[in-house]
């Protein structure tokens, strides 16, 4: 009788993850996810779900997929947490959660995306920096090439481009002449054009 309990304390768990080795009835660390009294080092199907560990996409049962999993044997290891260190992400304390990238400013100029960052792989490129009109990028993430300090999609005269007053948005290549009113909304060159009706005479109101 005495053989027969000491054989089933030697074999026993007492928790999930943790046997008893050994007639001490002290736990020791020996992991046994399924709790099928196969250590998981040796153990070729460690969640017990039926599929052998090399064809298993979830080792460890815990959700998350190998390729995405801290640890694929171990279901307390959750996913890749994402922290702002200039290097790929690395996990930093096994949380499970993930950082939103447009939070994180990985060309260290200051603004991430969510600040209006619109390339955040090239410090140059951020609200604040000068852009000029010819070379193809929008340095300063206004959405033209060039400075549209007025947001009419074009960019001003100091910077290259066609806009002649980049105070008003309503002022730009194209715009709606309002007449004889003293400006010129299509940055033509031609203030209040006096022939509205193309008749030859200027309207008296401009001379």
């Amino acid at each position: 009788m005495r053989f027969i309990i000491l054989a089933f304390a030697l074999t026993a768990c007492t928790a999930q993850g943790q046997l008893v080795v050994e007639d001490t009835g002290i736990p020791v660390d020996v992991h046994d996810i399924d709790g099928d009294g196969i250590p998981d080092t040796t153990d070729d199907d460690i969640d017990g779900d039926g599929i052998p560990n090399d064809e298993d996409d979830d080792i460890d049962g815990d959700g998350v997929p190998n390729v995405d999993d801290s640890d694929p044997t171990d279901p307390d290891e959750g996913e890749v947490d994402t922290t702002d260190t200039g290097t790929p992400p690395t996990d930093t304390g096994d949380t499970g959660t993930t950082v939103d990238p447009n939070t994180l400013d990985n060309d260290n100029d200051g603004f991430t995306p969510n600040e209006g960052d619109c390339d955040d792989t090239q410090p140059a490129v951020n609200p604040y920096s000068t852009d000029l009109v010819g070379d193809g990028v929008d340095q300063n993430c206004d959405g033209v090439d060039g400075t549209d300090a007025d947001g009419d999609g074009h960019a001003n005269l100091l910077s290259g481009g066609d806009d002649c007053d980049d105070t008003d948005n309503f002022i730009f290549p194209g715009a709606v002449e309002i007449w004889y009113d003293g400006i010129d909304q299509q940055c033509d060159g031609i203030v209040d054009d006096g022939d509205q009706d193309g008749d030859g005479f200027d309207a008296e109101i401009v001379g």
